[in-house]
């Protein structure tokens, strides 16, 4: 395997570098006082990685992570720069890869990690403690989503997540809250050096290169806190086995958690159908993630999965369903609110966060709200039953208060809820709309205290449900 050391045109470097052949270094640690991300992209032949084929120990099992997550945008997918990351993260990363960063107001914490922090801080603020990074690096348009998510990035944007980015990882645990972030990037695998994919290739477990490659790609990762890693495109009948066994690699094992996309499937069908459905194998050792646009046309709505022994999200982001009956529509609280019932787990997209910006069909014109929330996180903290919601009368959370009678959508939605769960314990979902955690005739009065709140006085009434289950 040959890994060019090059990069941005150094051209004094390359002609020192002139015929010395194909270019291999040794696995070793970094030199003395070098800090992980200070260095040139290194080319490493990794001689002290492990190589496959890996097996789970005797006894090992999946363990579920039943948290719902949320995806940090730092890549948006639409090519506002070079390389499509968001620009709110990007600082003229090619233009100007060497710096210096800007730091508007000469804090010493560059624009774009304030920015990253408070992404961080919001979501943990909502009672998040499972956030990932969507293509740091970014990736260029035309390919795969690229796999190198580190060597890319400028040097002192490597240097700033040691910096800023592990220090607050470390703030959270030391409080006795941590939180499991996690990096979304590309399976296939090509230089660990360059965002672009030409000539990938999915990584073989039991060839020596590609198990460097992979390790360099995630290993720096490791070094910041990173604590889940998540493969896109590498759910494939051919791939699949052999992905979902990196996570028994001794590199990575207790180490950092893995992932895949999408979610590999069995049956028959043309994705359309719901004849296809998720590949138990796959489920039973793997966790796996599939977009609300996969899940709804590749293995139908009605799915109920095994929520004690299987670890399947599906990310709430803005794909639309390509097919079936509710073809054009991005997700409503409904769907998320039925997937969750089932045994999925839910991912929701950092970017829908706030009403304004929502589109509730993709053909209609911005959807009027008579308030301003956070759509996808207060339709989680409905399902999860935790956290603060902004309005306890819209029960069912399209950002309409329809409270004015008792057929009204709001209100027949809440009494269904409650009369099926009335005189027992429930979450919010069950009509325990004070967050005490039980459905009974207090819920009836608090309901309609906030729902005459707004049609006599246009006060919203909110309610703190409390820290969720995944809070220490």
């Amino acid at each position: 395997m040959r890994v060019s050391l090059i990069r941005g045109g150094k051209t004094s470097m390359l002609m020192m570098l002139v015929g010395l052949g194909t270019l291999h270094a040794v696995a070793q640690p970094l030199g003395p006082g070098i800090l992980p991300g200070q260095e040139l992209c290194p080319s490493i032949r990794c001689a002290s990685v492990a190589v496959g084929p890996f097996a789970p120990p005797t006894g090992w099992s999946l363990k579920p992570d039943r948290r719902p997550g949320i995806i940090i945008h730092t890549w948006n997918g639409h090519p506002s720069n070079p390389i499509r990351v968001n620009p709110a993260w990007y600082d003229n990363d090619v233009e100007n890869p060497n710096g210096p960063p800007t730091d508007s107001d000469n804090d010493g914490v560059p624009d774009v990690f304030e920015w990253l922090l408070s992404q961080l801080d919001t979501a943990y603020d909502l009672g998040y403690r499972r956030m990932i990074m969507r293509l740091p690096a970014g990736s260029l348009a035309g390919g795969p989503m690229s796999s190198s998510q580190w060597w890319p990035m400028p040097q002192w944007k490597r240097r700033g997540f040691h910096t800023h980015v592990k220090a607050w990882l470390k703030e959270k645990a030391v409080a006795g809250d941590p939180v499991a972030l996690g990096v979304y990037a590309g399976y296939p695998i090509n230089d660990p050096c360059e965002l672009s994919m030409v000539g990938a290739h999915a990584p073989d477990t039991t060839n020596a290169d590609d198990m460097c490659v992979f390790y360099q790609n995630v290993k720096p990762w490791m070094d910041v806190g990173v604590a889940e890693y998540w493969l896109d495109a590498s759910s494939p009948t051919h791939l699949w086995p052999e992905a979902s066994t990196l996570q028994h690699s001794p590199d990575y094992a207790g180490r950092i958690r893995f992932g895949g996309e999408a979610i590999p499937s069995v049956g028959d069908g043309n994705g359309c159908s719901g004849a296809l459905m998720p590949n138990p194998a796959a489920a039973a050792v793997n966790p796996w993630v599939a977009t609300y646009r996969f899940a709804v046309s590749r293995y139908g709505q009605e799915e109920v999965v095994d929520a004690a022994t299987t670890d399947l999200a599906v990310m709430f982001n803005g794909h639309h369903v390509p097919c079936g009956a509710s073809a054009g529509d991005e997700w409503e609280y409904p769907d998320l609110k039925r997937f969750v019932e089932e045994g999925w787990i839910a991912w929701t997209d950092g970017g829908a966060w706030v009403s304004s910006q929502w589109r509730r069909h993709q053909n209609e014109p911005p959807y009027a709200f008579d308030y301003a929330f956070r759509y996808a996180a207060e339709a989680v903290h409905r399902v999860y039953d935790f956290g603060t919601l902004t309005a306890v009368a819209d029960f069912n959370n399209d950002g309409l208060l329809e409270v004015d009678d008792y057929d009204a959508p709001d209100v027949a939605a809440f009494l269904d809820a409650w009369y099926d769960n009335a005189t027992g314990p429930g979450g919010y979902v069950d009509g325990d709309v004070n967050g005490d955690g039980t459905v009974d005739g207090a819920d009836v009065t608090f309901f309609f205290n906030a729902a005459n709140a707004w049609t006599q006085n246009g006060q919203l009434v909110g309610v703190d449900l409390g820290p969720a289950w995944w809070h220490p």
